[in-house]
């Protein structure tokens, strides 16, 4: 050591190194700077601080002063070495009075070096590495106890700094590792939209064949049939339209992300897309009753999303609907008369809130029981809450188990007569 410093010594060291070391961004030139401060007051020929690897339990050299390339022969440094294990696990440091060939099989990095000491790198949270301070020659000053005091406080005084780095650097390769699985994710749902895309397409084009063969028949275009043919071909009519509504129902949801940016946002009146919805469901067994005391209540809404969303809503209802009890669709103005409240109540089995979100998932239905007893793929409400959210509207559920349910949206109004 060049003299032994008094404590304003020591405080000014430390001001130093703090000066040294403030608004640098990379622990490298942190290290870097650290020993060129600590090289410059001590007597010290050679040293080094590696720190701990990101992902693996090694350590890698950082940065050193009085270093060449044949003194430090290694990048790398195991974690769980013999001799290095206990100084970061274990926080205590290494002192060498004399430096033989054992300790150079040990520690590769000591070569060269007469006197060394070797000690931790600890944040309050976990160890982050070691550094080593060595003098050359075999004559050379042994390190003092002053000097490992002085040497582990500005040790202590770094390894936060450090700490912050080294956090830093690990939530910057966390968040490129969310990135790409995030880009994996959008591939994802591009391969599944794409093979959704192509597979309904080719079920519906057999399907197009049979339905209009289906309706010449009824119709009797390809001539006369008897009672039985007649139910038979009635049957494959409405089973087969029903599926084709499906499937173009399906390649709607699939195509609601192209939608998006695509909506042909307009002022369109809800009692209209109310009533025409409704005439889809004359043939239904469950009566649909409209309650409404307005002609027009106009909002700002895509048309044919809308629409598509009160056709499930009550295609939901009829479907979970109990005794062919009547069906109302209700369009009420809120206290303020800022607000149209749109809901199909039924007089079905009701569902729970739990249950509600969790039909909310993408072709989910309560349980396999029920997808036996009520059939369908499950994209009703899922299809419904996509285009309220692409509309920003906000969901309305109230049910109450085996008594009904009322399902709908709110939507700003522009005015009502």
């Amino acid at each position: 050591m060049k003299k032994k410093l008094d404590d304003k010594s020591i405080l000014a060291l430390f001001l130093e190194i703090f000066s040294a070391l403030r608004d640098i961004t990379e622990e490298e030139v942190i290290c870097e700077r650290f020993l060129e401060r600590i090289g410059y007051h001590f007597n010290i020929q050679k040293a080094a601080i590696f720190l701990k690897d990101l992902k693996f339990d090694d350590m890698i050299f950082v940065s050193g002063i009085g270093v060449n390339k044949k003194s430090i022969g290694i990048s790398k440094f195991s974690v769980f070495h013999q001799g290095i294990h206990p100084i970061i696990s274990q926080n205590i440091s290494v002192k060498f009075d004399f430096v033989d060939s054992k300790d150079v099989d040990d520690f590769p990095f000591l070569d060269g070096t007469g006197k060394a000491i070797i000690l931790p790198i600890m944040s309050e949270k976990r160890p982050l590495g070691f550094a080593f301070f060595g003098r050359s020659g075999i004559n050379s000053e042994i390190f003092s106890d002053y000097e490992e005091n002085i040497f582990s406080s500005l040790l202590q005084f770094l390894a936060p700094i450090i700490d912050l780095q080294m956090t830093y650097k690990e939530l910057s390769t966390s968040q490129s590792k969310l990135i790409e699985a995030l880009e994996n994710l959008k591939n994802f749902e591009k391969i599944k939209n794409s093979f959704l895309y192509n597979i309904t397409h080719e079920l519906k084009t057999p399907l197009v064949t049979i339905v209009g063969y289906s309706e010449m028949l009824h119709t009797k275009d390809m001539g006369e049939l008897n009672q039985i043919q007649m139910k038979g071909v009635e049957t494959i009519l409405k089973n087969s339209s029903h599926l084709l509504r499906m499937i173009d129902d399906l390649l709607t949801f699939v195509n609601l992300s192209d939608k998006i940016s695509n909506l042909e946002i307009k002022q369109v009146n809800v009692v209209e897309i109310v009533k025409d919805t409704i005439k889809k469901f004359e043939d239904s067994e469950s009566p649909i009753i409209l309650d409404s005391d307005y002609k027009e209540i106009l909002i700002i809404a895509d048309q044919y999303l809308i629409s598509k969303a009160i056709e499930h809503l009550l295609e939901n209802a009829i479907k979970f609907n109990r005794n062919n009890m009547p069906i109302t669709i209700s369009l009420k103005i809120d206290e303020s008369g800022n607000y149209v409240l749109v809901s199909v109540i039924d007089n079905g089995i009701g569902m729970s809130f739990e249950t509600f979100k969790y039909a909310l998932e993408n072709f989910i239905q309560e349980s396999n029981d029920l997808n036996r007893s009520y059939g369908g793929i499950g994209f009703g409400l899922p299809f419904v809450y996509k285009i309220i959210s692409i509309h920003n509207y906000e969901m309305i559920f109230e049910s109450e188990k085996n008594k009904g349910t009322r399902i709908g949206f709110k939507a700003p109004v522009l005015s009502f007569k």
